[in-house]
């Protein structure tokens, strides 16, 4: 039977392990499209502020306390900001560096298109 506290970082190395692969298939659904078309980047830059104010806290409180094991004492803080921060770095990399100006192929056909008249589009702005 566990104590809360072990059940408190059993809970956190979860969410830590969930924050590790929860971006991984929007960064490579981008990689595999070669672009951020109709995905917006705003909650990215919430994100990123989130990450860098949660790691400011952690060290602003270690450096003013003078004890650095704060930051050791609370690896999965510091590991969900640096996550978060790596991540969204890629994120903006990819929205306005690496595939600034490419569109997006379409995912679905038009609402209503049947499979013939896309292929006879498709025809037309090929040829």
């Amino acid at each position: 039977w566990l104590d809360w506290l072990a059940y408190l970082n059993a809970l956190a190395a979860v969410k830590l392990g969930v924050t590790l692969v929860k971006y991984l298939p929007q960064l490579l659904l981008n990689a595999r499209r070669r672009s951020t078309a109709g995905w917006s980047i705003d909650n990215v830059c919430l994100d990123l502020c989130g990450g860098l104010l949660s790691l400011t806290q952690l060290l602003l409180d270690a450096g003013c306390s003078d004890d650095w094991s704060a930051v050791s004492g609370d690896p999965v803080k510091f590991g969900l900001g640096l996550v978060s921060i790596v991540y969204d770095g890629l994120f903006l990399l990819q929205h306005f560096v690496w595939y600034r100006r490419t569109a997006a192929p379409p995912l679905l056909p038009p609402a209503g298109a049947s499979p013939a008249s896309e292929a006879a589009r498709r025809q037309r702005a090929a040829g």
